[in-house]
């Protein structure tokens, strides 16, 4: 069975995030791997549209840097966003 979009969009969005994370603590990150969570956010903005998708993105950046205190974006600790995210 297929996961609602909404979901695999949150799933995907936490595995961006934790590449980001990885890459600011050094860790090797293969881009093979960012270039296929970027694609699927891609088509999973499109599946869930952009207004609701930006509600998401921004529940889950928040949801991110409550559980870690790394920003999902730049991987840094504490909170600094993308402007438009």
């Amino acid at each position: 069975m297929r996961l609602p979009s909404e979901l695999q969009l949150r799933r995907a969005l936490g595995r961006w995030f934790r590449l980001a994370v990885y890459e600011a603590d050094g860790r090797p990150v293969a881009p093979a791997d960012v270039e296929a969570v970027y694609q699927e956010l891609i088509r999973l903005r499109d599946d869930v549209g952009e207004a609701r998708e930006y509600e998401v993105v921004s529940e889950e950046a928040d949801r991110f840097l409550g559980a870690t205190g790394r920003c999902g974006w730049c991987g840094g600790h504490g909170a600094h966003g993308v402007e438009g995210a």
